[in-house]
């Protein structure tokens, strides 16, 4: 039998995904915000309160990993017709799902770090608010990109590829 031959998924597949994908987590992570406020009398979290971020980072894992698992798809996915499977064309398991989120994690969190520096939203040590901000955009930008070409390093060590479907 002939082995299967998937045709990676673009970078702007990729990008047009995750904007997608992004508007929608942002709408979670408000629900998900606000049914802690029962707990706070109504007064919201901590930023610093390291349950609150653990509880925030396992819901946007439950999320994007009950799509990854179902079908391989989050809405952006669908729409953008790509699909996460396992590198023999499996559907992705919640235990390489898991591996897939936390790879990616620093690659998200320098980008955001980098957002959240420009915006001047924390005080930042002097040598980082230092930084030409272009550079840090610049430093995110190239992560990024290397990061989202096929075959990348997450992918690989998560076992699995973003593949185009028809």
């Amino acid at each position: 039998m002939p082995e299967t031959v998937f045709l990676s998924a673009s970078l702007w597949r990729r990008l047009a995904a995750m904007v997608y994908d992004s508007l929608l987590m942002f709408a979670v992570l408000i629900v998900i915000g606000a049914t802690m406020l029962p707990f706070t009398r109504g007064l919201g979290m901590n930023q610093n309160d390291f349950i609150f971020k653990l509880y925030l980072f396992g819901a946007i894992f439950l999320f994007l990993g009950w799509f990854w698992t179902h079908g391989g798809q989050t809405l952006g996915m669908r729409a953008w017709k790509i699909r996460l499977v396992q590198n023999d064309g499996s559907p992705v398991s919640w235990r390489h799902a898991l591996i897939y989120y936390l790879v990616s994690l620093p690659m998200w969190g320098f980008i955001i770090f980098a957002i959240v520096v420009n915006a001047g939203i924390y005080p930042t040590p002097h040598a980082i608010a230092q930084t030409p901000h272009s550079l840090l955009y610049g430093l995110a930008l190239i992560w990024f990109l290397f990061d989202h070409m096929p075959n990348n390093w997450r992918q690989k060590v998560a076992k699995i590829k973003m593949v185009q479907v028809k």
